[in-house]
């Protein structure tokens, strides 16, 4: 069985982000496991580990799809398939491929991939209660004593009403003291609720002051009361 040569790399490109971790967020930096955990044959991951620990010190991995198989546990088609899509991604790149002789690997690693791909890596999502994040849901965060995590897309949902930030923290310091038992991991939903009742107050108010305005007052002999 012929092993995969350097010719037979694919022009299309490796595996993207997806929309589960668009929809959820990722809370981790890009890493190899990231790729792997996304290819096609369910040995990319232990090939690739071994690959790199076998080669540590000479960057070369050079054993047979025999010894392979042999050592996984895999049939060599299996072992063929996952060399091939190492290949086809740029994993692996092959430095020598002589006849009779097993082909000579050199395991690339993520920072070198990434470079030669860009735009195929995960990013890390900075959460509004982070560093650099949302100013108003690292407030919220240090408000609740860092268990309160608003994610981006329930920072969009708290300002929607037309509060300003510091009426929704003053409002969710509120909102905490009469609530001290609040599970504050399913913290987001309750405390909207909260708000939406603060904004039929003041509505409820404003409708009162100019009811009252607008009632005329009685003359007198005397002048107005």
């Amino acid at each position: 069985m012929n092993q995969p040569s350097q010719g037979e790399r694919s022009s299309n490109p490796p595996a993207q982000k997806n929309s589960f971790l668009s929809e959820f967020g990722n809370s981790f930096h890009c890493s190899v496991e990231w790729h792997l955990a996304r290819m096609k044959s369910g040995l990319a991951g232990p090939l690739y580990s071994w690959a790199c620990r076998l080669s540590a010190s000479s960057g070369k991995f050079f054993p047979s799809i025999e010894s392979i198989a042999n050592y996984l546990g895999s049939h060599r088609s299996t072992v063929f398939k996952a060399l091939q899509e190492h290949v086809e991604t740029g994993w692996f790149e092959v430095e020598r491929n002589d006849p009779g002789y097993p082909v000579i690997y050199r395991p690339v690693d993520h920072d070198e991939w990434a470079d030669e791909n860009p735009g195929c890596c995960i990013e890390k999502d900075v959460m509004p209660w982070e560093g650099e994040g949302d100013p108003l849901g690292i407030k919220l965060y240090a408000q609740s004593g860092g268990r309160a995590r608003f994610l981006p897309r329930q920072m969009d949902g708290l300002r929607k009403f037309g509060l300003s930030d510091g009426d929704i923290h003053q409002e969710f310091a509120c909102f905490l003291y009469e609530n001290p038992d609040i599970d504050l991991k399913r913290v987001y939903f309750p405390f909207r609720t909260h708000l939406l009742h603060v904004l039929k107050k003041r509505k409820e108010i404003r409708v009162m002051t100019s009811s009252v305005k607008a009632t005329p007052r009685s003359r007198t002999s005397d002048g107005y009361q």
